[in-house]
């Protein structure tokens, strides 16, 4: 299923009701190519770009997919339900969890100013602040100068250098 990739994510709402309402997926096959292609765009609701072309990949991994033992598909799909049943619970939970984030971090202006960097969000922004901080340490202590072979105050960019090198640039 995984390597044809009939949709974009594998495991998102049409995916997971076609594993969920047909476990055997020779029912696929069952179905022409216009009644799957009109099921699709209905739980998608008409937002697939391309349906014809899902349902062509969805009955082609019908069609090269191993066939199971009939007293093994119960059991299989009960396994598959369970586990994408464990998959959204965790998924809300990591909602739950970054909406969290989002709240304690609103008020944080180093936060706020990572979040100003395309891509990153609150999340990732509270991450690397708490990673960095407290950002002064990067300019404490002396810095070994091999040139003269004395110790100085660390500059600025030996700091960035640091930062930098902690976070494995």
């Amino acid at each position: 299923y995984d390597q044809l990739s009939p949709f974009a994510d594998t495991f998102g709402a049409t995916s997971q009701m076609l594993l969920r309402d047909y476990p055997n997926l020779s029912d696929w096959l069952r179905l022409s190519l216009d009644e799957l292609s009109e099921r699709l765009q209905t739980v998608e609701r008409a937002h697939l770009p391309d349906p014809h072309a899902n349902a062509r990949k969805l009955q082609a991994v019908a069609r090269q997919s191993y066939p199971l033992d009939p007293q093994l598909k119960p059991v299989i799909h009960f396994l598959l339900t369970h586990t994408l049943d464990q998959i959204n619970a965790a998924q809300k939970q990591l909602d739950r969890l970054d909406r969290f984030i989002a709240i304690l971090v609103k008020d944080d202006p180093e936060v706020q100013n990572l979040q100003s960097i395309g891509g990153i969000g609150p999340v990732y922004a509270a991450g690397i602040a708490a990673e960095l901080r407290p950002v002064e340490r990067f300019l404490q202590g002396d810095q070994f100068d091999p040139n003269t072979g004395s110790f100085s105050q660390r500059s600025l960019a030996q700091a960035q250098a640091a930062v930098g090198k902690l976070a494995g640039l």
